[in-house]
């Protein structure tokens, strides 16, 4: 549940914020004939983003080198939309264009806003192509606390971006870009970065660039600058978002507004009420999101207490594990060093409500030689966090340990050393 709860709360929260602060402008400055494009735009988009998610995960279409392809044109388009949307809104061209500059500039702000959304929302609309079940139900309890995870990811985004739509829907059109603007060149320094990564790839991969060649190493530096601190990215858009909360609390407590008798006096106190209220629910969820892509995140991610590497018994051309110190249903995990040097290591385990043992390499052919450890009853990857249905382990097949050759005869389960040694590269 964690992990979809952090991941969904950081894939979506710039958007959230880029959309209820544009979607204030386009419905503030030009009206309703903004406001129908924008719907448009955004009807389009999730269009779009649902078709992508499933040409990728369900029809395999889209492949990982495309995905590539339309991340740039994606990025491009995020950024020329917003180039032209600054020259339109600050030299009020728009204003001298009349109607026309009103659609185009409604278009510019559909295009950021989908383009931005288009980015991140065909992986959130994966999440689910990506469960792994592991032969559990739909209605199991972890796939549940999943679909738990992702609600409340999405609630926290949602609720940020309609309290950001609330409190920018009445400020002036200066104050709105004042904030508009530098969430907009922050997601654009972040695209930046991932634009240049792909780049980097595609260029290599085609052989028009050599890690060796001086152009190659400039833009990785800049490229490693921008990775390494893309996770404040975010937390700076977080910060302007606290800023928008706390200068609209404190900017409507007294009411500076002249009023020409008590009702339209009580009037201007409502409304200055209901922006508190907006203030106080973006403050306390932005913090909530800050909580949640910090503490949360820390504690999903910790590693977790190493199962020991027990000995075991080397007899002949076998290595020997005795029943009775493995009947206790706990994953146990072996190793047996070869003459290289290396250590090969192996797991046992008894399977539930059986007599039966589960017996394969600490590997996968998916996560390497990352292994496994034990939450409660359950055996799960630490790389990947995918739970394995102890009833399958011994079998092939996704995030399941490799498989190996053993016998289990008087109360022993055996392993030709042979068999562990063929497995040294899997340890290298």
């Amino acid at each position: 549940m964690l992990k979809y709860l952090v991941q969904l709360t950081s894939d979506l929260l710039a958007q959230a914020l880029i959309i209820g602060m544009l979607w204030a402008y386009i419905t503030s400055v030009i009206g309703k004939r903004g406001h129908n494009v924008l719907i448009v735009g955004g009807v389009l988009t999730f269009i779009a983003s649902a078709a992508m998610a499933y040409a990728k995960n369900a029809t395999k279409i889209i492949t990982s080198n495309a995905l590539d392809y339309w991340n740039l044109y994606t990025v491009a388009v995020f950024a020329g939309s917003f180039l032209l949307f600054l020259i339109f809104s600050i030299n009020k061209l728009r204003v001298k264009m009349r109607a026309a500059g009103d659609y185009i500039v409604s278009i510019l702000a559909a295009l950021i806003i989908g383009s931005t959304v288009f980015y991140a929302l065909p992986i959130v609309l994966a999440y689910p192509f990506n469960f792994d079940l592991a032969g559990e139900t739909m209605v199991s309890t972890n796939f549940l606390y999943r679909i738990i995870g992702i609600i409340l990811g999405l609630l926290i985004d949602i609720v940020i971006g309609i309290a950001v739509y609330k409190l920018f829907r009445d400020l002036s059109v200066g104050k709105i870009k004042l904030f508009v603007i530098p969430v907009l060149l922050i997601q654009l320094l972040n695209y930046a970065g991932l634009a240049i990564n792909i780049l980097l790839t595609v260029l290599t991969k085609k052989r028009i660039l050599k890690p060796t060649d001086p152009i190659f190493q400039t833009f990785f530096n800049v490229n490693k600058v921008v990775i390494n601190y893309s996770s404040y990215f975010i937390f700076a858009i977080l910060l302007i978002a606290l800023i928008v909360a706390v200068t609209r609390f404190f900017g409507n407590i007294k009411v500076h507004e002249e009023y020409r008798n008590p009702a339209e006096h009580r009037k201007i106190r409502a409304r200055m009420r209901t922006v508190r209220r907006w203030a106080v629910t973006l403050f306390i969820f932005t913090v909530i999101a800050v909580i949640n892509l910090t503490v949360i995140d820390a504690y999903n991610n910790k590693k977790p207490d190493e199962v020991p590497v027990e000995e075991c018994i080397v007899m002949d051309d076998t290595v020997v594990v005795n029943l009775t110190d493995v009947a206790d249903g706990n994953l146990h995990r072996f190793g047996y060093t070869t003459d290289s040097g290396i250590q090969v290591r192996f797991i046992v385990i008894q399977k539930p409500n059986s007599s039966s043992y589960g017996v394969g390499l600490d590997a996968c052919d998916i996560c390497g030689e990352a292994g496994y450890y034990q939450r409660g009853d359950q055996i799960v990857c630490r790389r990947c966090d995918v739970v394995m249905n102890v009833n399958t382990i011994g079998f092939k097949g996704g995030c399941n340990p490799k498989v190996i050759q053993y016998e289990i005869q008087n109360g022993q389960v055996i392993i030709p050393i042979e068999e562990l040694v063929k497995h040294e590269g899997d340890f290298d």
